[in-house]
């Protein structure tokens, strides 16, 4: 059973000008209540609680209750990364953030941009630099996963995706991931994607995709083959010229169709 000033703090989460107030008083009670539960690696029931809510509340139809919440839900994962795994979070994400087949539409965007903004908390704060490598895979693929499946949450995910390999200093090993993704074909190709691969301007094309399992393809017969680019920067000019012919295609035939 929570205390009613636990509880409070979590209902004053969602009011602006209370929301810092309350997420350091959550925190303070929350390190109280780990030290008091002896073992450093078991998590007290309130820090299981607190996590369920704050991951929860990602899922909220009420802009007040998100903002407040991702606020406190990445200060409390970056003050207590060292109790706090990835795996935990997963978790909570799955029956917190449940992508029920009964939901409507509305709400099954509201959640699945809820299980983004989770992911994103993890990244914002600053706990990526002490995951180990399968830890730091796990949370890209779950971002790569919610690209191409969900196209319209894909502004924000690449907004995460690009701040995650700028805390990797772009290591080759998840810039491969990423490019391997693109080039199965696997994203909706929009400016948010050009702007992700624009951050990837120097990285040396061949050595990433070399060991690739991907069959090698034109990006459009008249085009050259995507493995005989050097860097980056080319990439995104043939991707340019792709979305282009794209765009002047169907517009046509939306014009003929008139």
């Amino acid at each position: 059973m929570e205390s009613q000033s636990v509880l409070d703090n979590f209902d004053n989460l969602r009011k602006p000008p209370k929301f810092h107030h309350a997420c350091c008083k959550l925190i303070k009670h929350l390190d109280r209540s780990q030290q008091n539960k002896g073992k450093a690696e078991v998590l007290s029931q309130e820090m299981k609680y607190a996590l369920k809510r704050l991951i929860r509340g990602m899922g909220s139809a009420d802009q007040g209750t998100v903002v407040g919440f991702s606020a406190c839900l990445a200060a409390l994962l970056k003050s207590h990364s060292d109790i706090i795994n990835i795996s935990t979070i997963h978790e909570y994400v799955e029956s917190e953030l449940e992508l029920k087949s009964s939901l409507l539409r509305g709400e099954e965007g509201i959640v699945t941009f809820g299980r983004v903004l989770v992911y994103g908390c993890i990244i914002r704060s600053d706990i990526m630099n002490q995951l180990n490598k399968e830890e730091k895979s796990f949370i890209l693929d779950q971002l790569l996963l919610f690209c191409y499946k969900r196209s319209y949450v894909s502004g924000p995910v690449y907004y995460y995706i690009e701040n995650f390999l700028k805390i990797v200093n772009f290591d080759k090993k998840y810039v491969k991931i990423v490019l391997s993704h693109v080039l199965n074909n696997k994203f909706h190709m929009n400016i948010d994607m050009l702007h992700l691969l624009l951050t990837l301007q120097n990285v040396n094309l061949p050595s990433l995709m070399a060991t690739t399992q991907s069959k090698a393809f034109a990006i459009a017969s008249s085009l050259p083959n995507i493995y005989e680019l050097d860097t980056v920067t080319e990439f995104v000019n043939i991707l340019t010229v792709r979305l282009y012919l794209v765009v002047h295609y169907n517009t046509s035939v939306a014009g003929h169709g008139a």
